[in-house]
């Protein structure tokens, strides 16, 4: 009787030790859902300070890198070069192409998504031999847009009306978009490669 009298008094009670049990469980739950919610909220705070930085990042890339003057410089520079295009091509003829493609291998031009001249070379072999014996062509330039890149560079991009006339005097109106990217060169503002997109016809 002592025995079962010692033992029923050392022994805890149920309750208590549910109780105890619970608390412990529902204390390291809790401890490590808060531990697990710190830690992806750390990941997430720190993707969203990133992702934020890079944002701000690219959209300040041109204003960071050029000056409003800098930029006006650019886009004066280019806007002179496209208008000279239109005029020498049209009073000059098609040689005067030569002087606004860079003379670099770094030059490209295509057209409707297809690469036509590789490099200066191609191009001028086909003005020379083939674009020469037209007998005028009238290039004119509308809504003109150039975004500078950086004080040498400048993208440019515009709709464009051509009628060429040949040997024969047949004249084919032509009319699309054409996009490039114009260089500063020693030589002035050139175009470092070229696109042009002609409209289908009706």
């Amino acid at each position: 009787m002592q025995a079962e009298a010692f033992k029923k008094r050392n022994r805890p009670e149920c309750g208590v030790v549910a109780t105890g049990y619970l608390a412990k469980r529902i204390f390291l739950n809790f401890g490590f859902h808060r531990v697990h919610t710190m830690k992806v909220t750390f990941i997430s705070t720190t993707i969203l300070i990133c992702l934020t930085l890079f944002a701000s990042s690219c959209s300040n890339h041109t204003t960071a890198s050029l000056t409003t003057d800098q930029a006006a410089t650019v886009k004066q520079g280019a806007q002179e070069m496209m208008d000279s295009i239109s005029h020498d091509i049209t009073t000059k003829g098609p040689m005067a192409w030569l002087q606004y493609f860079a003379n670099s291998p770094d030059f490209s031009m295509a057209s409707d998504g297809r690469l036509e001249f590789q490099n200066y070379d191609s191009a001028q072999y086909f003005i020379s031999h083939v674009l020469v014996k037209m007998k005028k062509i009238n290039l004119h330039w509308s809504n003109i847009r150039i975004d500078p890149l950086t004080n040498t560079l400048a993208s440019v991009g515009s709709d464009f009306h051509e009628d060429i006339t040949t040997s024969d005097q047949k004249t084919t109106p032509y009319d699309g978009y054409f996009t490039g990217i114009a260089e500063c060169s020693p030589k002035g503002w050139q175009l470092r490669n070229a696109h042009w997109s002609v409209k289908k016809g009706k």
